[in-house]
Parts: structure tokens; sequence; C-alpha cells
């Protein structure tokens, strides 16, 4: 699943980012994942993605997310993984695939 976004900083600069997850059903959970998301259950993770972006990219300023990439991948893997689970989806891989800053016009 690849998903784009754009998302503000702390600072309100705006920023884009495009993430790639991949990913498999909790086969222990599957009838709970059906019933509860239907069969197109994978289709939540793009709301996951966004949800997930925007709130780490919120609380960071762009120099941190330029410069700690590891730190901020980190994050974004560890969020992902903790909401996906909620809903007995396994991650099995989260990548940022592109990041870039937007300038303000002034």
């Amino acid at each position: 699943m690849l998903s784009a976004i754009s998302a503000a900083t702390i600072d309100h600069e705006p920023v884009n980012l495009t993430l790639r997850v991949t990913s498999r059903p909790d086969l222990q959970h599957l009838p709970t994942i059906v019933q509860n998301l239907g069969f197109e259950y994978d289709k939540i993770l793009h709301s996951i993605a966004n949800e997930v972006l925007e709130s780490v990219v919120a609380k960071s300023s762009p120099l941190v997310l330029f410069t700690s990439h590891s730190w901020y991948s980190d994050r974004v893997r560890d969020a992902f993984v903790q909401r996906a689970k909620y809903l007995n989806i396994l991650i099995d891989e989260v990548d940022i695939t592109h990041f870039s800053c937007t300038d303000n016009p002034k």
C-alpha cells in the first residue's frame, strides 16, 4: 500500500510524504477482521497512514524531519504498528519513500 499526504509541521510548514506499507491479517482474528472491516480490510490502512503521518509531522519541525530521518521513521513505524495491531492487522514493513518540504508563499 502506498499513501501520499501533505501535512503541516509544528511550525506550520507544509511537507509532502509518501509511505509504503506491507501488511497481512492476523489469521487468528480473521473472522473478527472480516466482521468489523469487511473483506477489503486493507483499505483502512490509508486512513491509518494519514492519521499517523499527520500526528507525527505535527509534533516535529521541518529540520528535525530532515536531519533525524531514522528517529522520525521509527516514530511513524511504531505508531502505525500499534494502530494496525488494534485492528488485528500485522505490519511487516513501513517505509517513508518520499519526503519534501514545500515553500510557503510570503
